[in-house]
């Protein structure tokens, strides 16, 4: 008979698709079904209301048809993207890092009425953020004249 250690149950919880922010929370290097080095990202999604949504795993998968996702999210991060140039990535490295997303949903694989949230689209650091969560407020600046 199998065991396991009990933990705190956790909510799953849905939000409507639109554009949120995301905090990567976690990344960890693995292979993919096929075998190919993926990075699997936990993304924490933030409320407009500045509390925590639900998380979201995000998979970068190191070939050469899925590269095109990688650049998608190290541009949302903020980090540049030259064509042709070789980059070498640990899971770390993102954790702690923001980026809107866009995120859609999908039904439950055994439940069609329970709904899901996915990222569909890293959205570039450089492009503003119109609808969904409001930009967190800018750090106010110091009087202090040095």
């Amino acid at each position: 008979m199998p065991t396991y250690t009990q933990s705190e149950p956790r909510e799953t919880y849905f939000v409507e698709p639109g554009k949120y922010q995301v905090e990567i929370t976690k990344g960890i290097e693995k292979n993919s079904q096929a075998g190919n080095p993926m990075i699997k990202l936990t993304c924490r999604v933030k409320l407009a209301d500045g509390t925590d949504g639900p998380e979201i795993a995000e998979h970068l998968t190191f070939t050469v048809k899925a590269a095109w996702k990688i650049d998608q999210v190290r541009q949302a991060l903020g980090q540049a993207v030259v064509p042709g140039e070789d980059v070498s990535i640990e899971a770390e490295d993102f954790v702690g890092m923001s980026a809107w997303v866009i995120l859609g949903e999908e039904p439950g694989s055994t439940n069609p009425d329970m709904r899901f949230n996915t990222i569909e689209k890293w959205i570039k650091a450089n492009e503003p953020a119109k609808a969904g969560v409001k930009p967190s407020k800018p750090e106010a600046e110091d009087d202090i004249p040095f």
